[in-house]
């Protein structure tokens, strides 16, 4: 499960960009948050990118999504890989 994905000098992200799954404290959608057990972070279990038509939200953050999949590593911090 991934809970962070920062990318940066790639496409239209000049600066480091991170899309967070890691939920708040705020109680305004319980249904969208839940967490495996007490000693791993609440996650969200959808997240929305929006902005301005024709803004490039599709294909940049798809594509460098794509450049993660032959380098991933994963955090033992939070869960052991299942890959």
């Amino acid at each position: 499960m991934i809970l962070n994905f920062s990318v940066e000098n790639y496409k239209i992200f000049k600066e480091k960009t991170t899309l967070s799954m890691i939920a708040t404290y705020d109680k305004s959608h319980p249904d969208n948050v839940f967490q495996v057990d007490e000693n791993q972070p609440r996650a969200l279990k959808t997240c929305s990118i929006y902005g301005a038509n024709a803004s490039g939200k599709t294909i940049p953050a798809v594509s460098s999504c794509t450049l993660m999949r032959p380098g991933r590593s994963v955090s033992k911090r939070y869960a052991t890989p299942s890959f």
